[in-house]
């Protein structure tokens, strides 16, 4: 045992993060998808059985396995409950004898990859899929999902509800995908860690821009799809580990003191983390190892130009705009032709790219995105067309859905409208 001096806070966190989503994968393998809710449940009865007990007895010298037994116990003693015979029997025979306490590291890891197929299954909505990867594969609460997706608290349980409901009455199975249907399975995994990272690169809206938990939880699946003998390390999962490597790079540079977003021409590169650039360059180069090229291997190229420049003047924006000309070809979605639009203003100028964005002005106004119109600012703002580009910028801060931005984009405005010089752009 330990001394027991770990702080409630920090060893509710350690229990969450660190075992939750380890056990549920486990008894959701022995009990199967259809479970789930159940499983949930016991994992749930353990971690708050080890917080009632532990702070006072001590934390035990293997805490995973005792968690393991109290949670393997709970869900037996559920299904002996349960009110069919018919229910309790097959319950009974699915669990079978107890377990060892120990985890394998393959085990681990193949039951983790399973439980993400389970997640990202295509009878779930995009959104169940993410929800439902925060709950069991990284341990989130209902709560912190709600926070992260900016969704009524009530609504992501609902939504689990139903996403529980569908692995239920469609008899999911718990595995890996076979080899002719993983593709198509894995490019659902893939989406759903990529909308992760983005949540939590930059998130659509509340008080701060940056999630870093979700940054740092996407980083962890993209090492589990790539690690060595994986099933899932395919050039496409290289390729998305290598974008959220080479863009998880620039956050300690992304926000300045006030926690406003810091535009990429401004950003200090001496506080690039170098070993995350040079893990996004190797995972790279592991990428190409394939013959299909997926939206990924452009994305990450795209941001490879932008970790190798030395500093913004040095950015070789006729490759990107290249880049971005092969990626509209195979994921040609506004996102992408409005960071196209900037590639043709650095290479063609201001006006180029002013009238690139026309093109998609009826599809930003349905959207409601503001980064159109903050694009659009910047570009009018560096022609000299200040009034214009205050216009803009004001519009953009009423549609910004994050503080941090709103200030930004205000302070913008009312800067252009002063006459003040542009910064770089």
């Amino acid at each position: 045992m330990s001394d027991g001096s770990d702080p409630h806070g920090t060893l509710a966190e350690h229990l969450f993060r660190h075992h939750a989503a380890r056990l549920t994968a486990h008894l959701t393998r022995r009990l199967g998808p259809a479970r789930l809710e159940l499983v949930e449940d016991a994992v749930q009865e353990a971690l708050l059985r080890a917080l009632r007990v532990w702070p006072f007895e001590g934390t035990p010298e293997r805490p995973e396995a005792w968690l393991h037994r109290v949670a393997w116990n709970a869900a037996r003693d559920a299904l002996r409950t349960e009110r069919t015979a018919a229910e309790h029997a097959s319950g009974v025979a699915r669990i079978g004898a107890e377990p060892a306490d120990e985890f394998e590291a393959d085990e681990v890891r193949d039951e983790t990859l399973a439980m993400a197929f389970v997640c990202c299954h295509p009878e779930l909505t995009p959104t169940s899929r993410v929800a439902l990867s925060l709950k069991s594969l990284c341990g989130f609460s209902t709560r912190e999902i709600a926070a992260a997706l900016l969704m009524r608290e009530a609504t992501v349980g609902q939504r689990l509800t139903r996403a529980k409901e569908t692995l239920r009455t469609r008899a999911v199975d718990f595995g890996i995908p076979t080899q002719d249907r993983l593709p198509e399975r894995l490019d659902n995994l893939l989406d759903v860690v990529y909308l992760l990272f983005n949540e939590g690169y930059s998130a659509h809206g509340g008080d701060a821009l940056v999630r870093h938990e979700l940054c740092a939880e996407a980083l962890r699946l993209c090492a589990l799809l790539v690690a060595d003998g994986a099933p899932t390390a395919k050039p496409e999962a290289f390729a998305l580990a290598s974008l959220c490597h080479l863009q998880a790079a620039r956050l300690p540079a992304r926000l300045d003191a006030e926690g406003r977003p810091v535009p990429l021409a401004e950003q200090d590169r001496a506080r690039w983390d170098r070993a995350a650039i040079a893990r996004g360059f190797w995972l790279f180069a592991r990428s190409l190892h394939g013959g299909r090229e997926h939206a990924l291997h452009l994305e990450a190229a795209i941001a490879s130009e932008h970790a190798k420049a030395i500093d913004y003047a040095a950015t070789d924006w006729a490759a990107i705009l290249r880049l971005y000309d092969r990626l509209t070809a195979v994921r040609d979605t506004p996102p992408v032709r409005l960071n196209r639009a900037v590639a043709v203003a650095k290479v063609h100028g201001a006006a180029a790219g002013l009238d690139e964005l026309a093109a998609l002005a009826d599809e930003a106004r349905l959207a409601g995105d503001h980064l159109f119109d903050a694009t659009r600012g910047r570009l009018l703002w560096s022609l000299g067309r200040a009034d214009e580009a205050a216009e803009a910028f004001g519009a953009a801060a009423q549609k910004a859905r994050t503080t941090p931005e709103r200030a930004l984009l205000a302070e913008w405005s009312e800067r252009a409208r002063q006459g003040v010089e542009p910064p770089a752009w």
